[in-house]
């Protein structure tokens, strides 16, 4: 922010932050430039259908390091949450379901909108219902927590990924105003693509992939990054996703897709090939030298695969072991001792 940037300190009393996702370090960034010792963050969230906001927390000064999100909090007054399974009922404390919001802020109707209307909104056990299709779950204490949108969530190399958690991240990096997060199947192989909204003209893709190596495991991070400066919103001011989607898959609309053509300058004849054969057993698209091999999501399996492709490729003094992708799991470990052994057969011979 212009405060960070200046170092300026401000005389805020509250401050209130909204969203589904809230990033984690945020609140301590106003706590550090906030004039008042008695400052306070407080968390809002909520839908448009139930009158914008209906739930808050007092963000505390330090988070818990067992928190993997800023949650929900609590129902704020004349509202009232229940977390519910497929079936409408009620789930046990700390079991995820979708978020059911009633009370005096729950909407009408959709107007002009019927069958929307009849889907999104009932009444039970008094109150006025509305599904928000959102997941969450209580904790013990009744804290609410946020687990993403139930069309959010998506499988990539058999883990399961929820793409909030990937834009709460994104969100909270300099220069980076809005971001979705969204699937791309190229050619029957899963992997994210991110649509960015940013505030420069010298956004770096290669420092923000740094970043997200560092924090995120690598299946997580996207292959696929388009910038533009600009967003696009439904009727509510939301992030028109559908929009975003099909900007993302389809390439429909002049958005400059970065593509990182350099990422590994001056391979040996041994680096190229290891990267083809990980690329092969691990269905990715996007590797580096210095990707760990287990952070790219390979097992011991595609480890039996890989050293047996390997020792079949290479004429080695001695065939290496499946020990030899733990002790260097990266392509450019793993060349220089495949080299190495290439080397000692042909000092061996002469």
């Amino acid at each position: 922010t212009m405060a960070e940037s200046e170092k300026k300190n401000l005389p805020l009393r509250i401050v209130m932050l909204s969203g589904d996702w809230i990033a984690k370090d945020l609140p301590g960034r106003f706590y550090k430039i906030s004039e008042k010792e008695n400052s306070i963050v407080v968390a809002m969230g909520g839908a448009t259908e139930a009158s914008i906001w209906s739930n808050y927390l007092n963000v505390p000064r330090q988070i818990p390091k067992d928190w993997i999100s800023i949650p929900y909090g609590r129902p704020l007054k004349n509202q009232v949450y229940r977390v519910v399974d497929e079936l409408g009922r009620i789930c046990p404390n700390y079991v995820k379901g979708e978020l059911l919001i009633g009370g005096v802020g729950v909407a009408k109707c959709y107007h002009g909108d019927e069958e929307l209307t009849n889907r999104k909104y009932f009444e039970e056990d008094g109150p006025r219902w509305y599904r928000t299709g959102d997941n969450g779950r209580f904790w013990n204490d009744g804290t609410i927590e946020f687990l993403g949108r139930k069309d959010n969530q998506v499988k990539i190399k058999g883990h399961r990924i929820e793409l909030g958690e990937v834009e709460s991240v994104l969100k909270g990096f300099p220069d980076i105003i809005d971001c979705c997060a969204s699937v791309i199947n190229c050619h029957n192989s899963m992997k994210i693509g991110l649509y960015i909204v940013c505030n420069s003209n010298n956004f770096n893709i290669n420092n923000l992939k740094e970043r997200l190596d560092r924090i995120l495991p690598r299946f997580m991070i996207p292959e696929e990054y388009y910038i533009c400066n600009s967003r696009k919103i439904t009727k509510n001011g939301k992030l028109d996703r559908e929009e975003i989607k099909k900007i993302i898959v389809n390439e429909s609309l002049k958005v400059e897709k970065v593509v990182q053509n350099n990422l590994n300058p001056k391979l040996t004849d041994t680096e190229v090939y290891l990267i083809n054969l990980f690329k092969n057993k691990l269905s990715i698209t996007d590797i580096r030298i210095e990707d760990n091999f287990f952070k790219l999501g390979g097992d011991s399996l595609a480890a039996i695969s890989i050293i047996s492709e390997i020792n079949s490729e290479f004429m080695l003094k001695e065939k290496i072991s499946i020990n030899k992708i733990f002790k260097f799991p990266t392509i450019k470990q793993l060349s220089k001792e495949i080299d190495t052994l290439i080397q000692d057969v042909e000092i061996y011979e002469i």
